[in-house]
């Protein structure tokens, strides 16, 4: 999946955040280890690159593991721009498409 992924990660960048993507932080992995979730973390490191990139006048992406993860985006600034669909173009998949919105904040497109 990490090929699939990489290369529809691109179509969707110069599609939607190509203008501006020199100019944005991309956040490459988020992840809390399961003891600690919950409690805040993640959400504190998305603010502090949030007040970072607002400082700069920047933007951050980053590519979503699942839609279950865009609320807790969202309640960070973050909105999906486009969704990256996996397993659709491969026949030996056969867990079911997977989908990974990749979402942004203050991005305006």
């Amino acid at each position: 999946r990490i090929e699939e992924i990489r290369v529809k990660e691109g179509v969707i960048v110069e599609a939607h955040l190509k203008d501006k993507i020199d100019d944005m932080y991309y956040v490459h992995i988020l992840a809390t280890d399961p003891e600690y979730q919950g409690q805040g973390h993640g959400g504190t490191l998305l603010d502090i690159i949030g007040d970072k990139a607002d400082a700069e006048g920047r933007d951050a992406w980053l590519t979503s593991s699942g839609p279950h993860n865009v609320p807790f985006y969202n309640l960070h600034g973050y909105e999906t721009v486009a969704e990256i669909k996996l397993g659709e173009d491969d026949p030996t998949w056969q867990k079911g498409e997977l989908v990974c919105p990749v979402v942004s904040a203050g991005f305006q497109y």
